[in-house]
C-alpha cells in the first residue's frame, strides 16, 4: 500500500523543488520528529457471545505506539509571508509498535498482550504562513503557521492466519486514512542560508480504523476473531513534534 502513495509524493516533492529552483527560492528541510497517536485504534471493547472452550466476555483493543520519524520538506516561497510545501516522512524500522490487547473475563480468565512492529508514513502538502514576514536578507522570521492535508499510512509487520484448517488467508492490520493537518513552528537562523525549524503538528484523521479486517474469516473455528466485528474502530488524532534544518530561502 505504501508504494501506491510513495511515487506521487516523491513526484510532488520534485515538482515543488523544480518550480522553486526556476524562481530562485527553493528551501529543502531535512527533518526528524516524534510521532504518536492521540488515542487507540480500537478502544478496549467488551466482545460478547463467544462459544467454544473459553465462553464469556472478552475485552479487545488495538493501541499504536509512538516512534521516531525522518523525512524531508520542499518549500516554495510565493511571497514574504506565504509558501507552498510538500512533505514525506516515515518512522524508522523497529522504532514503533502496535499493541493488541485480548482479555477474557469468562470461564478461563485468560489474557494476552501482543506487540508487533509497525511504521507510519506521512504524505502531504501545506500552506505555510509567516505573519512576521522575512528579514531583509530573506531569512524567515520566528513564527510560522501550517495548514494542509494528506494521507497517513500505517504498515504493521505481520497479520494473522486463520485458526481453521480450511482457511489459510492472512489478514492484515494495515491502515491508511486521509487527514487534515495544522501546525505551529518557530524558525531560528543559524547560518547565512540555514535556519533551525522547531515544529508541532496535529493530524485529524478522516476515517476510523477498520476493525472489519479482523473479522473477515467466517471460519467457525475462529469464533473469537469473528466476534471482534462488534468492536468499533476510532477516528484518532496523530501528533508530530520535531526539528529540521531549512536550507535556502
Amino acid at each position: 500500500m505504501t508504494s501506491r502513495w510513495l511515487f506521487p509524493a516523491v513526484a510532488g516533492l520534485a515538482l515543488v523543488a523544480g518550480s522553486a529552483q526556476a524562481q530562485g527560492s527553493v528551501s529543502i528541510i531535512p527533518m526528524a520528529s516524534y510521532v504518536t497517536s492521540g488515542g487507540d485504534w480500537i478502544k478496549p471493547t467488551a466482545v460478547n457471545g463467544l462459544a467454544g472452550p473459553t465462553p464469556g466476555t472478552f475485552t479487545y483493543g488495538l493501541k499504536p505506539g509512538g516512534g521516531i520519524s525522518v523525512g524531508v520538506i520542499a518549500e516554495l516561497s510565493m511571497s514574504k509571508s506565504l509558501s507552498l510545501a510538500a512533505q514525506v516522512g516515515r518512522t524508522l524500522g523497529g522504532m514503533q509498535t502496535l499493541e493488541e490487547n485480548y482479555f477474557s473475563s469468562g470461564a478461563s480468565g485468560t489474557g494476552n498482550v501482543f506487540t508487533v512492529d509497525m511504521a507510519t508514513t506521512n504524505l502531504g502538502a501545506m500552506l505555510v504562513f509567516r505573519p512576521l514576514g522575512r528579514t531583509p536578507s530573506g531569512a524567515p522570521k520566528t513564527l510560522y503557521l501550517e495548514l494542509g492535508g494528506g494521507v497517513n499510512i500505517y504498515n504493521v509487520s505481520q497479520g494473522f492466519t486463520s485458526a481453521g484448517a480450511t482457511n489459510t488467508d492472512v489478514f492484515s492490520y494495515d491502515y491508511s486514512t486521509p487527514a487534515l493537518m495544522a501546525g505551529l513552528g518557530f524558525s531560528f537562523p543559524v547560518g547565512r542560508r540555514v535556519s533551525l525549524q522547531l515544529f508541532g503538528r496535529g493530524y485529524y484523521q478522516l476515517s476510523e480504523y477498520d476493525a472489519g479486517v479482523l473479522a473477515s474469516s467466517g471460519d467457525v473455528n475462529q469464533t473469537s476473531l469473528t466476534q471482534i466485528s462488534s468492536a468499533q474502530g476510532e477516528k484518532t488524532m496523530l501528533f508530530q513534534f520535531g526539528a529540521g534544518l531549512m536550507v535556502g530561502r
